[in-house]
């Protein structure tokens, strides 16, 4: 690589003239790395070399090119293969158009650093100790050092530089070192003994802690390693095939949300250097901003549970094409669905549309749907089309929160719970009452976020509440809904709490019967030999 003081901020430095292989991808990364070191904002090389390579070298390398802010190939001087992406025909094919789409649409997170880089001299593409100076691990020449980078501050990108499918060796540093302790032993455990994510698996949503090494990362061909920092805003893009084929709208905020955390997104023309323009640069910025509970990831705790407010603020500045309207789509990784979904703007506080699919919020204007089984539990979100000139949030409230009814094993004399378990059903207000509290049990709004039902909780007991209070119990030992005796409670024991559900068959109760004062006590038993208990808030 060769340059002036120039490259610093006007170029793009380039790896030489080289052979496409394994060796090539895994020398390149720690050379990529070490430029942003001395201030060289954009580096790259050649995917696959010039000359030499292979259908799954090519692969490899694009793939964390992708996630950087140049990808270039030089085509003509290898005389078998081309070096084109669909040289090889599929999969290869089909792999290289998902990252390179991937990396289309991750423009204006990678092109916001970008403009930072050019006005700070930090680079898109950084190494871990830029980024996590307070991890002392990363003081040391590792695999973790050399071999995996952050683009931007919130993607862990960990590159495959060898012809196997895992990856050994990644490391999840500490991102929050203030809110870590040792312990005796001098292991590295959260201050309040809390659950602490810090970091995200971008495919399959796994939730990890820092101070975290992985081997044998399961690494097909088709998968790039990335992880999540906790609190994560990344912007996207539209799909389309190329810059001008349609407008940046809607963008698309991918949320991760922990804590309070900000993104700055950056927009020019994409073609004149008008940005640049002293007198008078051509461009824009808009400020995002999310709000959320220190332990929102998890899901576990008592700071788990709360609002989560994203605010976008008015754009600032102009350039030629800036658009004067623009919807949002927000996809929010959260282990449950909120009550209800707000949108704030300066026409008015707006509750959002409750949509039953993915296809119905396509279908409307605006409007939300909780989907369990993606990611974990992924919320959707979509904005009307709005004036970029005025500022908006957007409010998952999570309502008010009580406890649930878990499983868990029965009181014995020789094994107690924490939680109380003690509870008593009246045929006379069929009202079912945990006797600590003196609550009721009672159907929520909020819903159970494994089976997208109707979940239960304990409430105070109230005549307006009449409705989601009363129950019947059922010769069958199942426990119907007064006002609806088709909806049972339900034993799930995918994540041991009880929920609602639609009645079994009689015969066929199975995890719906309960005894209601098993074994002399005022436990409620249930199939399994298990019993009622005061659960986490819903």
């Amino acid at each position: 690589m060769e340059g002036w003081a120039g490259t610093h901020r006007n170029a793009v430095m380039w790896s030489g003239d080289d052979s496409g292989s394994f060796e090539y991808i895994r020398w390149q990364l720690p050379t990529f790395i070490g430029s942003g070191f001395s201030a060289q904002a954009h580096v790259s090389g050649d995917v696959d070399g010039i000359f030499g390579g292979s259908a799954a070298t090519y692969v490899r390398d694009l793939q964390f090119k992708c996630l950087m802010t140049t990808a270039m190939v030089m085509s003509g001087w290898a005389a078998n293969p081309d070096k084109q992406p669909w040289t090889f025909g599929d999969p290869y094919t089909a792999i290289n158009r998902m990252y390179l789409k991937l990396k289309a649409r991750l423009t204006p997170y990678i092109y916001s650093y970008s403009r930072q880089a050019t006005d700070t001299g930090v680079p898109p593409i950084r190494a871990m100790m830029l980024e996590f100076p307070k991890d002392k691990q990363l003081y040391a020449n590792s695999t973790a050092t050399a071999y995996q980078f952050m683009s931007g501050e919130w993607l862990l990108v960990a590159p495959v530089y060898d012809n196997r499918t895992v990856r050994d060796g990644i490391y999840l540093p500490l991102t929050q070192p203030s809110a870590v302790c040792n312990n005796s032993k001098g292991v590295v455990v959260p201050c309040n003994g809390a659950p602490q994510v810090e970091w995200v698996d971008y495919w399959s949503g796994e939730t990890l802690s820092g101070n975290t090494s992985l081997d044998n990362y399961p690494a097909p061909l088709d998968k790039l390693p990335i992880f999540v920092r906790a609190g994560a805003i990344v912007p996207l893009w539209p799909d389309k095939a190329y810059f001008y084929e349609k407008p940046s709208d809607p963008i698309t905020l991918e949320l991760w949300p922990q804590n309070t955390t900000a993104f700055s997104m950056y927009e020019d023309d994409g073609v004149t250097r008008e940005a640049l323009d002293k007198a008078k640069p051509q461009f824009a910025t808009t400020e995002i901003t999310v709000a959320a509970p220190p332990l929102y990831l998890s899901g576990k705790g008592k700071g788990s549970t709360g609002n989560v407010t994203v605010a976008v603020a008015a754009m600032k500045g102009s350039y030629n094409g800036s658009l004067a309207t623009r919807a949002w789509r927000l996809n929010v990784r959260t282990v449950r669905a909120p009550p209800i979904v707000v949108l704030r703007s300066a026409s008015g506080d707006v509750q959002l549309t409750m949509c039953k699919s993915v296809m119905e919020v396509d279908a409307l204007p605006s409007g939300w749907f909780y989907d369990h089984s993606e990611q974990k539990g992924l919320l959707i979100v979509k904005t009307p089309s709005m004036p970029t000139a005025a500022g908006f949030e957007v409010v998952l409230s999570s309502g008010p929160a009580f406890p649930s009814i878990a499983v868990e094993q029965c009181d014995t004399v020789l094994h107690h719970q924490v939680q109380p378990q003690n509870f008593a059903y009246d045929k006379a207000t069929k009202l079912i009452t945990e006797l600590k509290s003196k609550q009721c049990v009672t159907i929520s709004d909020a819903q159970d976020p494994d089976s997208h039902t109707k979940a239960i909780g304990l409430q105070d007991c109230s005549a307006a509440q009449k409705a989601n209070q009363q129950w019947d119990v059922l010769p069958s030992k199942q426990i119907a809904s007064s006002a609806n005796v088709k909806s049972c409670l339900n034993y799930d024991t995918g994540d041991s709490r009880v929920i609602m559900y639609g009645c079994h068959k009689p015969a066929a109760a199975g995890n719906q019967a309960f005894t209601i004062g098993v074994n002399g006590t005022q436990h409620v038993g249930t199939e399994g030999g298990k019993c009622w208990a005061v659960g986490a808030l819903v």
